[in-house]
């Protein structure tokens, strides 16, 4: 599931204009590759993570003994991969062989001989596609033609090089795998550890190729081909990604993980260089911890462009609903309630019909401050910078958290006051205000979505903490529905079809 992430970078890099000539693909990266040669814009493919059912991944294959689950050959199947998660995803071997929209290769391991092999798309079948998507515990090796074919995430995660000798003096990379300083515990954390390892090393030993390559053309000789530099672009999550264990279970979902991969591209995208980064190991390591806690939440309400004013713009009869899709991350739930420095992070996509519906947030902030007028009063502000039509705006919205219970409680809590700037932050003009609002469906899915990352009694008492410092008295009122009831986490949605959709 983190190819999720992988779809929205991609998508952030599409609409910063990048265009690319070849694309190459490993393990679950496959899978977007495969998208994008079947016919599918960037957008398209984020639209269908989104709406792809996580457990259709989920196929186990049956143990010859029911106890013997180490003679297994493999933990689990193709089965739902190939009749229900390829046709979701869009994925048409017979379209990815046809497609003249750029180079693509898609790398499979060979196990015998312990090699990768590289497939360009013409030669692409069903077989092949799965193979590389196969890893040994989990898939069973894919036999064609006599050839046991796997994953080729132990071999070779990033096949730089084969851009390299296609004529490529750009090179961008989506690093979804991750590189974590911290060693974690539990058997699924140490085997992504072992994926860590495997890719990161690979990549690092192609990265020092290239700068032996690079330091020979700036000596003055033509190296396959280059005569100047090759530069390397890294795009990678700011904090670990999610386990795959944790979207089963509800404590992530594929929307917000293809926010997180949309708002971390264009993270890079805002300071990259011409010449790329350094090529040494520091270049796919993780900066951030895992966040504290994570949550969910959406609003919507009447919004109308021109008026400045959030009341005039919701009581205007030109309004029209405006919708946010929020992922909030906490970084240090006690640091975020006591010192106001404290940010958190905030990505989201918003739908509002004169704009166009999921369209992806490139920044976003989150903050709650104590009023000056009431110090036992809060206020909530959110920050969301997004693009339209060519051009930058800025989403600016605040709400108040009464210390006490009244008659305004409730509109107070749950009425989100915006005003939208254009421009790249608040000190743009107003083009445009509203009023969103937080229902009582959406205030039990919001707890229910709340996962703290510490374990156990403690991880549930900071997370109390932080409900009642982030909704007040709401907190008491609806903590025990959602514990009650934790089917309203998360809205299913039918998969948006878009006929017609150009080629990017």
């Amino acid at each position: 599931m983190r190819a999720a992430w992988q779809a929205g970078a991609l998508r952030a890099l599409i609409d910063a204009g990048i265009v690319f000539q070849h694309a190459d693909a490993t393990s679950s990266g496959i899978l977007n590759l495969a998208m994008w040669l079947s016919g599918l814009s960037p957008d398209e493919l984020c639209a269908r993570w989104r709406t792809l059912p996580v457990r259709d991944f989920l196929s186990f294959a049956a143990p010859r003994q029911s106890l013997d689950l180490l003679d297994v050959e493999a933990l689990g199947d193709a089965e739902r991969l190939v009749h229900r998660v390829l046709p979701h995803l869009g994925v048409d071997p017979s379209a990815i062989r046809a497609s003249m929209l750029l180079d693509g290769t898609f790398n499979v391991c060979d196990f015998a001989r312990k090699v990768t092999e590289t497939v360009p798309h013409t030669r692409v079948d069903l077989d092949l596609l799965v193979a590389g998507l196969s890893p040994p515990v989990l898939m069973p090796p894919v036999n064609r033609d006599g050839t046991l074919y796997t994953d080729a995430l132990w071999s070779q995660h990033d096949n730089l090089m084969e851009a390299v000798r296609r004529g490529a003096d750009v090179i961008w990379v989506l690093w979804c795998i991750g590189n974590t300083p911290a060693y974690g515990r539990g058997l699924l954390t140490q085997y992504s550890h072992l994926a860590e390892l495997s890719a990161n090393g690979a990549l690092f030993a192609e990265l020092d190729r290239l700068r032996e390559i690079n330091e020979r053309i700036l000596a003055g000789e033509k190296v396959m081909g280059h005569e100047r530099p090759i530069a390397v672009h890294l795009v990678k999550p700011e904090r670990p990604l999610p386990l795959d264990t944790d979207v089963y279970d509800g404590h992530v979902t594929a929307a917000s993980l293809i926010d997180m991969g949309y708002s971390d591209a264009w993270r890079y995208l805002d300071v990259r260089g011409e010449q790329g980064l350094p090529l040494t190991p520091e270049i796919t390591l993780t900066t951030e911890p895992r966040p504290d806690l994570t949550f969910r939440e959406s609003l919507t309400g009447p919004f109308t462009l021109g008026p400045t004013d959030p009341m005039a713009g919701a009581l205007d009869p030109r309004a029209r609903p405006l919708t946010l899709h929020l992922t909030i991350s906490v970084a240090d739930m006690d640091a975020f309630v006591t010192d106001i420095r404290h940010s958190a992070r905030l990505v989201a996509r918003l739908d509002f019909a004169p704009f166009g519906m999921d369209i992806p947030v490139r920044q976003g902030s989150f903050n709650i401050f104590h009023s000056q007028d009431d110090p036992r009063t809060r206020r909530m502000t959110y920050g969301l910078r997004f693009a339209h039509d060519g051009r930058e705006y800025f989403l600016e919205g605040t709400r108040t958290i009464p210390a006490a219970h009244g008659a305004r409680l409730w509109k107070d809590t749950t009425r989100l006051f915006c005003q939208l700037h254009e421009g790249r932050d608040a000190r743009g003009p107003v083009v445009g205000a509203g009023v969103l609002t937080l229902g009582a469906r959406q205030i039990l899915q919001l707890i229910s979505s709340m996962h703290p990352a510490r374990r156990g009694a403690a991880g549930l008492t900071a997370m109390a903490r932080f409900g009642r410092f982030f909704l007040g008295p709401l907190w008491e009122r609806y903590a025990p529905l959602a514990r009650a009831h934790p089917g309203a986490v998360e809205p299913t949605t039918p998969v948006k079809q878009r006929a017609g959709a150009p080629l990017v």
